[in-house]
């Protein structure tokens, strides 16, 4: 049986995020998606805590997409408290408008999984939205890959 991948996309800005559901929806139907908009509903969503304790609504995802830059608590914040949580073996992709060297060997270190800028292009946006679904869809929870 083939795994569903459900991923919680972490971006604070809406059109982005609209952007990526429905890209994500034409390239991976069966991938579900919940959006949250910074760092600390992140970590509620995670917890099963708030408005998200409903598991069956709410369920744990096998991928984070996550922005580094949000108001609130920013991504760098969410992976720091991600590496000290009983989640932390869920793979985090890193999608962000950022190219800064610093904050991508941040989060590096931090323990990303994998880092794609955000594309201005839509050609380039179906791309790497199918790609990080179908890296995904291979990472198995227990041994995340690094590219």
């Amino acid at each position: 049986m083939a795994r569903q991948l459900r991923i919680l996309l972490v971006e604070d800005l809406s059109d982005d995020a609209y952007l990526f559901s429905v890209v994500r929806q034409a390239s991976h139907p069966a991938a579900g998606l919940q959006w949250v908009t910074d760092g600390q509903q992140a970590i509620e969503y995670l917890e099963g805590t708030g408005r998200y304790r409903e598991r069956a609504k709410f369920p744990i995802p096998n991928l984070v997409v996550l922005d580094l830059r949000m108001h609130r608590l920013d991504g760098f914040g969410f992976l720091r408290w991600l590496k000290q949580s009983s989640h932390a073996q869920i793979p985090v992709v890193i999608w962000t408008g950022s190219l800064d060297p610093e904050e991508i060997h941040a989060a590096w270190k931090l323990g990303a999984t994998s880092i794609f800028p955000k594309p201005v292009r839509f050609e380039e946006l179906v791309g790497v939205i199918g790609e990080i679904c179908e890296r995904g869809l291979r990472w198995p929870i227990d041994q995340p890959e690094t590219f």
